[in-house]
């Protein structure tokens, strides 16, 4: 079982097809995502020329199965 705690260079690795991101992203059995992670890609995506598009497919990950949104407390930093 592969647990990760995603941050926002990770996520982008992730969706610009890096092979090692989609690697470990793929075989993980559960990747938290942390509010902060989520406010760091949303100002991204706001100052990118493909908001709309950045958000769908952000949100289609956060629909995972996998995935759980984290809140920022110790019990976070722990994982």
């Amino acid at each position: 079982m592969t647990r990760l705690v995603l941050d926002t260079s990770a996520y982008s690795q992730f969706q610009r097809g890096h092979p090692e991101a989609v690697r470990r992203l793929d075989a993980a059995s559960w990747i938290g995502v942390p509010t902060i992670t989520i406010g760091e890609l949303e100002t991204g995506f706001r100052l990118g020329r493909q908001y709309e598009t950045n958000r769908d497919v952000f949100a289609l990950f956060l629909a995972n199965s996998a995935v759980e949104v984290l809140p920022v407390d110790e019990n976070s930093a722990q994982i």
